[in-house]
């Protein structure tokens, strides 16, 4: 029990990280899975052609999560960061069964520190119950591989071949596994026996899904094509595209070769990991094509089986590699580390050094990420805020833009639809006097401006929705503005000030802001008490 002890204090600290750097739902794809785990809790479930719709791995656990306590922000990450806090305990038994217990308590502390892992815990994005999966699944594979023939080997092996369809089932990446274990078999040993009760673990769940889509769907790769068609209309896909060049050869080594709040310093060392792993290879083969296979699919891969088309750019995406990452990294601090009396003091000095500055400088990170100061935070808390004013006001009726709508509609527990709506169409061939009639009157119309603003471009406002709100600022009348960052954009600061607005809904903190700076419509806006300023007198 007692040489237990340091992975209870990793795990301890893993939670009290995840615990409090908790942002909560975000207002992108969560929304999504979320609203896909309500219609299976509630039984409305149909297949459609979006890449969040089969991701069951995803959403059926937090279905059950939401029959189980309602539709909620805790509800809703239950199930992620049960996954989060497996996959740390999963790296120690990894390291454990690769190298020793020191590679594999090193490693579980530094995926238990890691800013992005940390992020992911208290959302409800599908790569960490990929990475969880991926890790169990290469545990029970080694575990299988290299043990003794018999019943257990085979039913670890089979096992993991189940927890490499759950993986497959998150997020189709994970199905890599299956050609990179399939060398690693080539080049150790060609035991291809246990590695057919691997792969009859992964298949006797494909087949019956793959069934499913034909039965209901008419199409036997149905998740694949609906994928792809979806990835390739999102934002990112096109941009990516488009600036293919810098997309393959700039973007993911951005972010990794130098320190970056999604990983820290850990990206950057771990690279270095690799690097001599390469060279001494011996038991860390596994982790090697592990890492390699899967930064290389991400980096270069493509999203559609018919044509390349480079996936988008998300720092998330490299979620999986991070375990074959920290554990190349824990092996690289265990050599330095070395066992007495054949290291010298100062070696080992010097890795405990390093190691606690990594840990320490991920734990700011952390903070710049996920804190109340972040993005995803301040979306998420301006949203909360929101609803509460929205839900103590009953005769309200919002007109918004899509994901802002489903966010509301998530914090209302989908029992808000009738009076959440988005904005009407054709906006952009209207006169901002007739678009403006056929909004009911007494409704409210909400500009996050999060929403609006074009990625990358400080104070420039995105597609149709900025030519809505351009067009609604010089029109006689306004319904409704909300939620704006404290540094507001100077646009946002004549829609703010502007003396045509009706109504305009601004955290109380921010309108001491806009007071303080001596923006003349300040003085002329009504707040509700410790809440949002509301209709004028």
């Amino acid at each position: 029990m007692q040489k237990q002890l340091p992975l209870f204090a990793i795990l301890l600290a893993a939670l009290i990280l995840r615990v409090g750097f908790f942002t909560g739902i975000s207002a992108s794809d969560p929304l999504g899975y979320a609203e896909y785990a309500h219609k299976i809790a509630t039984g409305n479930f149909a297949f459609e052609p979006h890449h969040y719709n089969t991701r069951f791995a995803v959403t059926a656990p937090v279905g059950l999560f939401f029959r189980l306590f309602g539709v909620g922000v805790g509800a809703a990450v239950i199930w992620p960061m049960i996954c989060s806090l497996a996959t740390v305990f999963l790296v120690y038994r990894l390291g454990l069964a690769v190298e020793g217990r020191r590679t594999g308590l090193v490693g579980a502390s530094l995926f238990a520190f890691l800013p992005l892992d940390i992020a992911l815990a208290s959302d409800l994005f599908p790569e960490g119950v990929m990475t969880a999966m991926m890790t169990l699944a290469v545990y029970a594979f080694h575990r299988g591989y290299h043990g003794r023939v018999g019943r257990s080997s085979a039913l670890a092996l089979l096992f993991g071949g189940v927890a490499l369809w759950a993986a497959y089932s998150a997020k189709m990446l994970g199905v890599l596994l299956l050609p990179i274990l399939f060398l690693y078999v080539l080049l150790q040993g060609r035991r291809w026996g246990r590695f057919a009760w691997f792969a009859l673990g992964f298949f006797i769940l494909l087949l019956p899904e793959m069934i499913t889509y034909k039965l209901y769907a008419g199409d036997w790769l149905f998740r694949q094509h609906a994928i792809a068609v979806a990835h390739e209309g999102t934002l990112g896909a096109i941009d990516a595209n488009v600036n293919l060049l810098p997309r393959l050869l700039l973007a993911y080594p951005g972010i990794t070769l130098v320190p970056h709040n999604l990983f820290g310093a850990t990206f950057v060392l771990i690279w270095v990991a690799f690097v001599c792993g390469l060279i001494r290879r011996e038991n860390l083969l596994i982790l090697l094509l592990w890492f390699a296979g899967i930064f290389a699919y991400v980096n270069f891969g493509s999203s559609s089986l018919s044509r390349f088309v480079a996936l988008p750019f998300h720092g998330r995406y490299l979620h999986p590699v991070t375990v074959p990452g920290v554990l190349l990294l824990a092996s690289l601090f265990s050599r330095v580390w070395g066992d007495p009396p054949s290291s010298r003091r100062w070696s080992r000095a010097g890795a405990a050094g390093i190691l606690a500055v990594v840990l320490l400088y991920a734990v700011g990170c952390a903070y710049l990420h996920t804190g109340r100061r972040s993005l995803p935070a301040q979306t998420s808390n301006d949203m909360r805020l929101l609803w509460e004013e929205l839900a103590s006001k009953k005769e309200w009726t919002l007109y918004t833009d899509p994901r802002s709508r489903r966010m509301l509609l998530f914090l209302s527990g989908y029992g808000e639809g009738d009076r959440l709506h988005i904005f009407p169409s054709n906006h952009e061939s209207e006169e901002p006097e007739s678009y403006l009639q056929r909004i009911p009157r007494g409704s409210f119309l909400l500009f996050n401006w999060r929403e609006f603003r074009r990625p990358g471009r400080r104070n420039v406002l995105a597609g149709e929705m900025g030519d809505l709100a351009g067009r609604l600022v010089r029109s006689p009348e306004l319904v409704h503005v909300g939620a704006f960052g404290r540094n507001l954009p100077p646009f946002w600061k004549q829609m703010a000030t502007s003396p045509l607005f009706a109504v305009t809904l601004i955290p109380s903190e921010r309108m001491e802001f806009l007071e303080e700076h001596d923006f003349p419509a300040a003085s002329d806006l009504y707040r509700f008490g410790g809440g949002f300023a509301g209709p004028g007198p």
